[in-house]
């Protein structure tokens, strides 16, 4: 009744109460994943972002959108600090652990070598020999994860491209779009090669705690809208 009576206020004193009354979704992602979520002269951006802004207006929901190294940001979804994370693999854990709701898209996962490597595999096993690296926390495909290979942990891929250029790496596996980005970021693009076999086409999800049931199913909602009415593929294209 409180709420009743202070918008019946508000109305007669002529103001707006949209704003009073808006929700605000805590949004979180990692800080450097170009060409999907990044941050560009201090404005955060990036196809997902897009995405994940346009659906929330649909929804009419604002957003909070905070950004950190992955494992940070992972962390904050696990223990509730918030609403949704953006973008992350499904693997049989996370299902358990999370509400996974889309994919948002999907993105080829590959690995790349130096531009003079000799590096070439037929199966899992032939990269036995190599250093590769791989962001903190991040999963790839199932059956890179579950893989005996010699990882090497960094906190993100612009490091983990700049330790391949110092040769402390032999590979870095990651998705094609953003090890192509970062690489011409660091202008070293012409000093990288993609191996040519990739490890796997893998979708990608948005991500809420358990008890935001309500909230993943109208994230749903409003991605299906724009699914439907091509403002997502029109998203899509931009980034092309």
């Amino acid at each position: 009744m409180w709420r009743v009576w202070a918008i019946m206020v508000v109305a007669s004193l002529g103001l707006v109460p949209c704003a009073a009354w808006s929700e605000t979704w805590t949004v979180v992602c990692e800080d450097q994943y170009p060409p999907y979520n990044f941050i560009k002269d201090g404005v955060k951006t990036g196809l997902d972002t897009e995405v994940v802004h346009a659906v929330l207006a649909q929804i009419g929901a604002e957003e909070d959108l905070q950004v950190f190294p992955w494992s940070r940001a992972l962390n904050m979804l696990e223990n509730g600090a918030a609403d949704m994370l953006y973008q992350i693999v499904a693997t049989p854990e996370r299902r358990e652990k999370f509400i996974l709701v889309g994919p948002l898209r999907s993105g080829r996962t590959v690995l790349v070598a130096r531009a003079d490597s000799t590096i070439a595999y037929q199966s899992l096993d032939d990269l036995k020999p190599y250093n590769i690296g791989m962001v903190r926390a991040f999963k790839y495909t199932a059956e890179f994860d579950d893989a005996p290979l010699s990882k090497v942990l960094s906190n993100d891929n612009p490091t983990l491209i700049r330790m391949l250029i110092a040769k402390r790496l032999d590979l870095v596996v990651g998705d094609y779009n953003t090890l192509s980005y970062v690489a011409r970021a660091e202008g070293v693009y012409d000093q990288i090669k993609v191996l040519p076999q990739p490890l796997g086409e893998v979708p990608r999800y948005v991500a809420f705690p358990k008890d935001r049931r309500d909230k993943a199913e109208r994230f749903q909602q409003g991605l299906d809208v724009l699914r439907a009415n091509g403002t997502l593929d029109k998203i899509l294209m931009r980034w092309e």
